[in-house]
C-alpha cells in the first residue's frame, strides 16, 4: 500500500515544485524553498512530507498540506485511506470553504481599496511606471473590516493589484505590495486564488491584438509602455502560472499570436517550452480537472538577456526606456524571423498547385543582391574541389560588398558583411586583410568569426541575432559542412 509519506510527495512534485525557487532537501522529508504564497528570494518556507505540514518562517505561519493546496488553488493530496473516506471528504470540504474564504476576503480588500494614491506609490515610482490607464489601487485602511483570519494581511498603504480568473475575467484574489524594505525587497502578499489568474496592463483597441504574457505586474506595465495599442500586456503572478493563463487565452481568443516574456533564466525558459509543447496535468481547484493544456507550438518569445530573474523592467532601469524598447523589438523580431523558419520546414514536404493563370498573375518582389547577377538574397552554394581558392574569393567577395564596390565588374549592395571562417585563424585572417589592404581602410562594417556552434546546436539562434542586430547584406560561411546539422551528415 502506497503511504501517505508518498503520496505527499508524489502531490509536491506535481503541484508545488513548479511554482517554488531554490529548492533544497534537509533530512529526507522537509524541502526547503523560497516561498510560494508569496515574493520571497531567500528561502524561508518549508513543507515536510512526512508530516503533511508546511512552515512559512518569516511570516510567522503554518498548516496542513490541505490548507496549503486552497492557498495555492490546486487539487489537494489524496490521503492513503482512499479518496472517498470520510476524512477526505471532510478535509476536501474544509479546504473549498477555505478557498471561497479568502476569494471573499480579496474583494473585501479590493472594495476597501482606492485609486487615490496609486500615481505616487513608492513601487511604482521605483519601478519608473506610469500609473495612468493601469487597473491599480491602494488599501485606504485596514483592521475588522477584512474577514479573519486574514486581517494581518492587508495593511494600509499597500499597492493592491486585482487577480482576475483567465476564463471568466471574475475577480478571485489580490496581490498586495507593501513599501520598500530594508533589504531592498518589496514586500507581496497574496489573498485569494493565483492559479489560472492575470492582471492586464491598461487596455488594447487593436482587433485581433497579440497578446503577451509576463511574470509580474512591473513587467507586464513596462511591456505595456513597449507596444502600446498594438498589443495587449498581460501579467500571470509567476512563471509557473503563464502556460496556464497562455492555455485560457489562447482558447477564448484563437488565431491570436502569443508571445512569451518572462524572466531571464531557466524558470523563464521552462514556462515558455511548456507553452510551445503543451502539458497534460489537473488544473487548479475551481476549474476543470484533467484538461489536456493544448500545445502552440507557434508561441514567440521575448525573453531579456541577463542573469536569473532579470525583467523588461529591470532592462528598463539598467538602460533606459529606448534602450530596453530596442532590445525588446529585436528579441520578438529574431522569435519571429526562427518561428517562420521553423513553418516553412514543417510545410515543405506538403506539394503547393498553382494553376499557369494564377501564377501568370501573381506579383512578386524585384529580385535583390549582394552581388549583382550573382548572389540574390536567399541561399548561395559556391563549391569546388579542394584548394581552388573559394576562401580568398569570398573573402574578396565580403570586403566588396561591406566597401560598396564593385566585384568583377558587377555591382554590389553596400552593408553589413559577417565572414564565418571556420577552417581558420584570427591571424591568418588578419594576413589575408594585410594583403588585400596594405594601405589599410578594411571596411568597418565587415565581422568575423573563427568559432561558431552547428546550426542545429544553437548556431541558427546566434546566427539570425547577429542578423536581427546589423541588417547584414551578406552572410559567409566557410566552410558548410562545419555548420551542417548533424541530422543531414549521413544523408550527405
Amino acid at each position: 500500500m502506497t503511504s501517505q509519506r508518498d503520496i505527499n510527495a508524489a502531490w509536491f512534485e506535481e503541484h508545488v515544485e513548479p511554482q517554488v525557487e531554490k529548492l533544497t532537501r534537509s533530512g529526507s522529508d522537509e524541502l526547503v524553498m523560497c516561498s510560494p504564497l508569496r515574493e520571497d528570494h531567500n528561502p524561508s518556507f518549508s513543507v515536510n512530507l512526512e508530516k503533511g505540514c508546511w512552515n512559512d518562517f518569516a511570516m510567522g505561519e503554518n498548516g496542513n498540506l490541505t490548507e496549503l493546496a486552497a492557498r495555492l488553488g490546486v487539487p489537494a493530496p489524496e490521503y492513503a485511506g482512499g479518496g472517498t473516506s470520510s476524512s477526505r471528504k471532510e478535509q476536501d470540504a474544509k479546504a473549498e470553504a477555505e478557498n471561497k474564504a479568502r476569494v471573499e476576503a480579496a474583494r473585501t480588500v479590493w472594495d476597501m481599496s482606492v485609486e487615490e494614491g496609486v500615481s505616487t506609490h513608492e513601487y511604482l515610482k521605483a519601478k519608473q511606471l506610469d500609473a495612468a490607464g493601469l487597473d491599480l489601487r491602494v488599501l485606504s485602511f485596514s483592521g475588522p473590516a477584512v474577514p479573519k483570519p486574514y486581517q494581518k494581511i492587508p495593511r494600509r498603504g499597500q499597492l493592491v493589484v486585482p487577480v482576475r480568473d483567465a476564463k471568466t475575467d471574475q475577480l478571485v484574489g489580490v496581490e498586495l505590495i507593501d513599501c520598500f524594505k530594508a533589504d531592498g525587497k518589496w514586500g507581496k502578499r497574496d489573498l485569494g486564488v493565483k492559479e489560472a489568474g492575470y492582471w492586464e496592463a491598461g487596455t488594447c483597441s487593436k482587433k485581433d491584438a497579440p497578446i503577451v504574457f509576463c511574470e509580474g505586474m512591473a513587467t507586464a506595465a513596462t511591456v505595456k509602455r513597449f507596444v502600446g495599442d498594438s498589443a495587449r500586456a498581460i501579467c500571470c503572478f509567476g512563471a509557473g502560472n503563464v502556460p496556464v493563463v497562455a492555455a485560457a487565452f489562447s482558447s477564448r481568443f484563437p488565431g491570436r499570436e502569443i508571445v512569451i516574456a518572462t524572466d531571464a533564466g531557466e524558470t523563464g525558459e521552462d514556462a515558455y517550452n511548456t507553452v510551445r509543447l503543451g502539458e497534460a496535468k489537473k488544473r487548479g481547484r475551481g476549474h476543470e480537472n484533467d484538461v489536456l493544456r493544448p500545445a502552440i507550438p507557434d508561441a514567440l518569445k521575448a525573453i531579456p538577456k541577463g542573469e536569473n530573474n532579470t525583467d523588461w523592467n529591470d532592462v528598463v532601469l539598467a538602460k533606459g526606456f529606448e534602450a530596453a524598447r530596442t532590445e525588446f523589438e529585436k528579441r520578438l523580431k529574431l522569435s519571429r524571423m526562427l518561428c517562420k523558419m521553423q513553418s516553412s520546414e514543417a510545410t515543405r514536404s506538403k506539394p503547393e498547385f498553382i494553376s499557369a493563370s494564377a501564377l501568370m498573375a501573381t506579383r512578386f518582389e524585384a529580385k535583390k543582391w549582394a552581388v549583382e547577377g550573382l548572389v540574390p538574397s536567399g541561399l548561395t552554394v559556391l563549391a569546388s574541389i579542394a584548394k581552388k581558392g573559394k576562401s580568398w574569393l569570398v573573402l574578396q567577395m565580403g570586403a566588396a560588398v561591406a566597401a560598396g564596390k564593385p566585384f568583377f565588374g558587377m555591382k554590389t549592395t553596400q552593408g553589413a558583411v559577417l565572414y564565418a571562417a571556420l577552417e581558420d585563424t584570427q591571424a591568418r585572417l588578419k594576413e589575408r586583410l594585410q594583403l588585400l589592404y596594405p594601405m589599410g581602410g578594411v571596411p568597418s562594417v565587415m565581422s568575423f568569426t573563427t568559432t561558431f556552434p552547428r546550426l542545429d546546436a544553437g548556431g541558427l539562434e546566434q546566427l539570425l541575432e547577429w542578423v536581427v542586430e546589423n541588417s547584414p547584406s551578406l552572410v559567409v560561411i566557410d566552410v558548410w559542412n562545419k555548420e551542417r546539422p548533424e541530422r543531414l551528415r549521413s544523408r550527405l
